[in-house]
């Protein structure tokens, strides 16, 4: 299971949110729930997914487990449950983040470089792919990857900006084959 899979449950639940100005709310309420379900994942299902427990007792089960939760959140938390998708919940605050992040123009970035970049580094690459992409804001990570000889690699989403001399030279390898 994945981020991707739970996006229509986190889509649904941001989209009440918005409509009653709580999507802060519930995002910080499904980051406690992510740490408190991830500390316990394996147990925490086990029990809430038992077959020999019935509906109601799942559901009671998941007010008492998260009653000081938005009741959004609980709500959704309860539907999950009702369509047997409990193994979506470890993965249900990163979809709604990525879905609120969206929402707000803010994308996370990975920048691969062969040495650890400087933040001013980090800042203009982030600068000009804010512009590039109309966004407001870049949350930039950056990941040391010596195979990439020298440039960098940034990848938003699932899209990749290869600048590395690796790549460059996989390129002009290419075109001196085909000729």
């Amino acid at each position: 299971m994945s981020i991707q899979s739970a996006k229509s449950y986190a889509q649904s639940l941001f989209d009440t949110a918005l409509k009653h100005d709580k999507e802060k709310k519930v995002l910080k309420d499904l980051l406690a729930i992510h740490d408190s379900v991830n500390a316990q994942k394996k147990s925490y299902l086990n029990v809430v997914n038992h077959p020999k427990l019935s509906k109601d007792a799942r559901m009671d089960m998941i007010s008492k487990s998260f009653g000081e939760a938005n009741k959004y959140v609980v709500n959704t938390i309860k539907v999950m449950a009702s369509n047997n998708k409990l193994d979506l919940l470890p993965y249900l605050y990163e979809a709604y983040e990525e879905v609120y992040n969206e929402h707000l123009g803010i994308r996370k970035a990975t920048v691969e470089s062969t040495y650890k970049l400087f933040e001013t580094e980090l800042e203009r690459i982030g600068q000009v792919f804010v512009q590039k992409l109309g966004l407001n804001k870049l949350i930039m990570k950056n990941e040391v990857n010596p195979s990439l000889i020298g440039g960098v690699r940034i990848k938003i989403d699932t899209k990749v900006y290869d600048g590395s001399i690796k790549t460059k030279l996989n390129d002009i390898k290419q075109r001196v084959v085909r000729h």
